[in-house]
């Protein structure tokens, strides 16, 4: 009787199934249709949840950064669940003066964009500027005073600046490059199609202060030039290097 009663207990449900089977299938079609919609239109959601997750795992940046994404770029002053806060820095590399202005991107950018980080670590990053010259200048003796006079300008710079940026080893296996000034020269035309020599310095100076120092540096560079009385040539600019 009990095997009797567990067969008819099988019977009838299999019996029900076959009943309901396209029923079933109409109705799962559906859940699964609503449940693609809700993922379609929710997908910028998960996206930053899962972003900010990541964020939290791999910390590309946090609360007082300076960074740059999709053409933004400003100090982070907030980091949400969705969202990130900037106060926004003009410039392409953050070089200039903050904006004053608040600005909000999604997390999700995160998937879809690299982020620049200016001060991950340490804040110093390397810039240069360039000023060309004849070429029949003596360059050893050029390179000489401009690479001393630009070491004065930043010897405190230098000194903290090669404690800072070793801490940088200690997290990735990547070549430091000196943090002391360093010139090298190169050959251009001009658009008549003259020769110049164009001297490029390249220096290390913290993330937020690049404006400041490459304005004063350029200044002292000018003045030793002058005091020398080492011509300049600043009406005609290369065009191919």
């Amino acid at each position: 009787w009990e095997l009797s009663r567990n067969f008819l207990v099988v019977l009838g449900a299999v019996l029900v199934a076959a009943v309901w089977l396209e029923e079933l299938k109409t109705v799962s079609l559906l859940l699964t249709g609503l449940l693609a919609a809700f993922l379609i239109a929710s997908k910028e959601v998960f996206l930053g949840f899962a972003s900010r997750v990541g964020l939290a795992v791999t910390e590309h940046f946090r609360v007082g950064d300076r960074i740059r994404i999709n053409g933004l770029t400003g100090d982070v002053i907030g980091i949400g669940i969705l969202n990130t806060w900037l106060l926004e820095v003009g410039g392409e590399h953050g070089e200039k003066s903050s904006t004053g202005r608040v600005i909000v991107f999604p997390n999700f950018w995160l998937t879809q964009y690299a982020v620049s980080n200016f001060t991950h670590i340490h804040e110093y990053l390397w810039d240069e500027f360039e000023l060309a010259f004849p070429v029949n200048l003596d360059f050893e003796n050029l390179i000489a005073l401009v690479t001393a006079e630009m070491q004065s300008y930043l010897h405190e710079e230098i000194g903290v600046a090669s404690l800072r940026v070793q801490e940088f080893l200690r997290y990735y296996a990547a070549k430091v490059p000196p943090v002391t000034p360093i010139c090298y020269v190169q050959i251009a035309r001009t658009i008549p199609g003259d020769q110049i020599a164009v001297l490029t310095m390249r220096f290390v100076s913290r993330a937020r202060a690049l404006r400041r120092v490459r304005s004063e540096l350029t200044l002292r560079v000018l003045k030793l030039l002058r005091e020398r009385r080492i011509p300049i040539i600043s009406s005609r600019l290369p065009t191919e290097m």
